[in-house]
């Protein structure tokens, strides 16, 4: 596949060890993640860790536009934003909403959040994903650097036998996070809509 080529060659070029910062990087170029591209996921692999501290970093769409975020395998659930909304599927448009799922369809749908980011972006990318990407990888530094804080606290509780405890502490920790995500892509969306109002207009279909 060529997007997997693509991402071989540029890591290739790296000299030394890569770095997880580096594997999120390359998925974050404009000649892999077009609108098609669905979401970005990195998995951490580490060797002697604690199966539960297994690691994935999710971008719910784009990673252009979308934040990586930690999910151990160890929660037990995530933020209902982030869960299956009716946005795209198939049909749904002419139905109307069942009512158990009301409670779902109440919450902003993470996915559709930053594909209106994405779409912002896009009509002035030069202008506005420099900034975009500055904030995402600022937000992913730091929950970068807090990740051995957070995975000693976890391994502590399971080696206590504290595995209900431990199941609720990470998956607070990263309902927190993906919140946090959320509320950053919803801002620069907010701010690049009104800088874009204001100097270009919104562009009208033809």
């Amino acid at each position: 596949h060529a997007a997997v080529q693509m991402m071989e060659e540029r890591l290739a070029k790296l000299k030394g060890k890569i770095t997880l910062k580096d594997v999120i990087a390359a998925v974050r170029t404009r000649e892999l993640t077009r609108d098609s591209a669905g979401y970005g996921q990195v998995a951490q692999l580490r060797s002697g860790t604690h199966q539960k501290l297994g690691l994935l970093w999710v971008a719910a769409t784009s990673p252009l536009t979308a934040p990586f975020v930690p999910y151990y395998l160890g929660i037990d659930d995530v933020p209902p934003e982030y869960k299956k909304h009716r946005y795209l599927l198939e049909g749904e448009a002419s139905k109307l909403i069942d009512a158990n799922y009301r409670g779902i369809e109440s919450t902003r749908f993470a996915f559709r959040s930053y594909k209106r980011l994405f779409y912002l972006t896009q009509e002035h990318p030069d202008r506005f994903l420099p900034e975009v990407t500055e904030a995402f990888e600022a937000f992913e530094s730091k929950l970068i650097a807090r990740q051995e804080a957070v995975e000693r606290t976890a391994l502590t509780l399971y080696e206590a036998k504290k595995e209900k405890l431990a199941a609720d502490y990470l998956t607070y920790y990263c309902f927190t996070e993906a919140m946090n995500a959320l509320r950053l892509g919803d801002a620069l969306a907010e701010s690049i809509e009104a800088r874009t109002k204001v100097i270009d207009g919104i562009r009208q279909p033809r």
